[in-house]
């Protein structure tokens, strides 16, 4: 074990938790290396990921407590729990009102999880949120998410035309990501996990049933 690193393990376990809970009895500001402890385990152990975040918590307000709420989402989120999701991807943005120099992907994330899960009652919310933040975009895979969730939302309201032009927009920030073309700042990240898949197939009919002249075309792309 890579003694440097022993607030950043991307799993969790009985003898790191204990190796862990040492090293954090001999530092200070023991809730910054909960926080990021937290962080790398958001998605592989959200369970481990809460409990360090209340730990974080108890500490009381941080400099840094946008990015807990958000990693606190994100660990909702894997483990199903939507509305505790929404909550704390809606305090991430709040905190980062107070400090802006510390901001998330909670305004990319949360009209996502709304979108995805069609949690109808929070539609206004989330397009105020794209809305909103529209500024920030700066990379393919922002461009793919805040086209993506707009399709999504304005397909389920019953707005095709517009849903249709968003998700063709989504299809092609991924397509220029996939050739390498930079848009802003930088190519940026896409991911390619279950939830990012399964985005992009929901974006891809919508896309379809309003051009179906683009059917054939969008079976083929990305296939690989």
């Amino acid at each position: 074990m890579n003694t440097d690193n022993w607030y950043r393990n991307v799993v969790w376990n009985k003898d790191i938790e204990s190796h862990f809970n040492e090293k954090l009895k001999r530092v200070r500001l023991k809730q910054d290396f909960l926080r990021i402890q937290a962080s790398y385990l958001t998605e592989n152990d959200p369970d481990a990921a809460l409990s360090l975040l209340e730990q974080y918590f108890s500490y009381g307000v941080h400099f840094d407590v946008a990015r807990a709420w958000y990693d606190r989402a994100i660990a909702y989120s894997a483990i199903g729990k939507t509305s505790l999701a929404l909550e704390a991807f809606t305090m991430a943005l709040q905190e980062e009102e107070n400090n802006p120099a510390l901001l998330t992907q909670a305004y990319l994330r949360l009209p996502t999880l709304v979108a995805d899960s069609e949690l109808t009652a929070s539609y206004p919310l989330a397009l105020n949120v794209l809305k909103r933040y529209a500024p920030r975009l700066a990379s393919h895979r922002d461009f793919f998410e805040w086209n993506a969730a707009y399709a999504l939302i304005l397909s389920a309201k019953g707005f095709e035309p517009d849903a249709t032009k968003y998700a063709l927009e989504a299809i092609q920030a991924k397509q220029d990501h996939a050739n390498g073309l930079k848009h802003h700042i930088n190519v940026g990240t896409m991911r390619e996990d279950d939830r990012h898949i399964n985005i992009y197939n929901k974006v891809s009919l919508i896309a379809a049933s309003g051009k179906p002249s683009l059917k054939h075309r969008l079976s083929r792309m990305f296939s690989n």
